[in-house]
């Protein structure tokens, strides 16, 4: 099972779309941490610790509340449009940073350094709405996250060192001149996807007034969705946990390890050791079912270790500590992304990854201040132990809701995945439009002579046919036979009027049955979809004999009512 997992991940990366986009997110994960770190440093040759404190919150801070709105663009605009402007953003801010530090400005330095924190919220909103779009299938989509979040790992081990190099051979400055070089070479790998013939959608274009609501969707979105809207908690349970991870680290070696730099670094290794590996155990979700496990599996090692951490005092079971919570955090990072983008809207998921990334931020702050909160007024071992309380406490809140309204989703059939895949009207879709279809379609076995469809009755499914033969009739007389790999329904679906023909099974067979409502979701939301059902209707609506081939076949396609 685990070359098999390991084998879709590399698929997946292999295909043009992905691997440019992929490569594009490890520039920006790799300068996200370099110019990170190059601030810090910045900050702290010129005012010490004080100015460091001061630097962090006054470019944190912003970009909390830009997020949700600047992640608007995701679904207004194409989304490959949309990252690659984001990108541009990104390296024109760090393009002016490196000036104002090359200036000895540290207005311009930090105006420049608050440009590119708040830019850089805009991208993983934006590219978890994409990713959708470019995988196929509901195991490619968790094989993208999975990818995504591993490339993320390479570029937040790398991006320091990176950064480290410069640093030392040149300037905190050059930092941002290299990154931002860095992030015009993604810009170009995003915009090159164009030629690769994915369909990208934009939204709709707000009517006067309407902007606002627009971009506040995301928020409406919530509230209308309990189950995302608990999903979204749950990122912020990661952002704690990571808040607290930060402080907490140089705290704990300061108290139970005798101090020491190089043991710092040991245990946030140890921490990216976990990440990876939580990456890599994503792979699990494969299959679509054992999803509300995985969730909770994640929330349990991202709160109990803290306990574990009051009680051990020396360096090996505190790095095995971290890399359990280095699990924990990648895993409930991909499992929240992967459902997020199952359960959320289409139309919105940018916005409302948005808001997820603007909460994560704001909890990561919150984590690093309560932790030095609580072990400058307790103990060490206390404020561990009343850490994972109040983490546990909000993630079996938000679980708790999820189980609801989710579940453990039953895995998935792979032989209607690839029969939905094979329809003309429904290849064109994403994969969690594709998941949600599998979910809900009957499989309906018939015998010779059983009439599926009668004309003029009222249209309730749309038919794919798995095996068998099946004859259309209209008013008494023989318009055609369907076989394997044919569907026929989508007139009186689409159009909302009564049967048109009469579809009997000339030998046993077997159908897949998409529910009208199913159907119509899928369909009017996804403009090549609606094209092709609509195109094969208006034929369908032919007088008998027109549009079609003297043998009585179409020579489009066989989608018939």
């Amino acid at each position: 099972m685990g070359g098999n997992r390991a084998s879709v991940v590399i698929r997946v990366l292999r295909t043009r779309t992905l691997r440019r986009l992929q490569t594009a997110f490890f520039l920006f994960s790799m300068a996200e941490d370099a110019t990170w770190l190059a601030t810090i440093v910045y900050a702290f040759r010129r005012g010490g610790v004080d100015e460091v404190g001061l630097a962090a919150v006054a470019l944190l801070l912003p970009a909390v509340f830009v997020a949700p709105f600047a992640a608007y663009a995701g679904d207004r605009f194409r989304a490959d449009r949309a990252l690659a402007a984001g990108h541009l953003a990104q390296a024109t801010s760090m393009l002016v940073t490196w000036a104002g530090m090359q200036l000895d400005n540290p207005v311009a330095s930090y105006l420049g350094a608050a440009g590119v924190a708040a830019t850089i919220t805009f991208t993983r909103p934006v590219m978890a709405s994409l990713l959708p779009v470019v995988a196929r299938t509901p195991v490619e989509l968790v094989a993208v996250n999975v990818a995504s979040k591993l490339v993320e790992q390479m570029g937040s081990l790398i991006g320091p060192v990176f950064g480290g190099v410069i640093i030392a051979a040149a300037s905190p400055g050059d930092v941002f001149l290299a990154c931002g070089l860095g992030l015009f070479v993604a810009v170009a790998l995003v915009v090159s996807i164009d030629r690769d013939g994915v369909e990208f959608a934009a939204g709709a274009r707000p009517g006067p007034g309407a902007v606002v609501t627009e971009v506040l969707g995301g928020f409406s979105v919530l509230r209308r969705l309990p189950v995302v809207r608990s999903l979204v908690v749950l990122t912020s349970v990661g952002g704690l946990m990571i808040g607290v991870g930060d402080v907490l680290t140089v705290v704990f070696v300061e108290a139970r390890l005798g101090g020491g730099g190089d043991l710092s670094g040991l245990l946030g290794g140890a921490l990216g050791l976990g990440s990876t590996l939580g990456a890599i155990a994503a792979g699990g979700l494969f299959g679509g079912g054992r999803t509300f496990r995985f969730l909770a599996a994640s929330c349990a090692m991202v709160t109990l270790p803290f306990v574990g951490l009051a009680l051990v005092g020396s360096l090996p079971p505190a790095l095995g500590v971290y890399v359990v919570l280095g699990i924990g955090e990648a895993l409930l990072a991909v499992t929240v992304s992967v459902l997020i983008q199952r359960h959320g809207d289409a139309g919105t998921l940018a916005r409302v990854f948005g808001i997820a990334e603007g909460l994560q931020m704001l909890s990561i702050a919150l984590g690093s201040f309560a932790v030095s909160a609580l072990v400058a007024r307790l103990s060490l071992r206390t404020s561990l132990v009343v850490i994972a309380l109040l983490l546990g406490a909000l993630a079996i809140a938000a679980l708790s809701r999820v189980r609801r309204g989710a579940g453990d989703e039953v895995p998935l059939d792979d032989a209607v995945i690839e029969r939905l895949l094979a329809d003309p009207v429904f290849e064109s879709l994403p994969a969690p439009a594709i998941e949600r279809l599998a979910r809900g379609v009957e499989q309906r076995v018939v015998t010779a002579g059983h009439r599926v469809i009668v004309e003029g009755d009222v249209g309730t499914d749309y038919f794919l046919v798995v095996s068998g033969r099946f004859a259309v009739t209209i008013g008494g007389q023989l318009a055609r036979t369907v076989d394997v790999g044919d569907s026929f329904g989508e007139i009186a679906l689409l159009r909302d009027v009564p049967r048109t023909a009469t579809v009997a099974a000339l030998d046993d067979g077997v159908l897949l049955a998409v529910g009208r409502d199913d159907f119509l979701e899928a369909v009017t939301g996804h403009p090549r979809s609606f094209g092709v059902a609509s195109s094969t209707a208006d034929r369908r609506l032919l007088p008998l004999g027109e549009g079609a081939d003297p043998d009585g076949t179409d020579p489009a396609d066989d989608h018939l009512d």
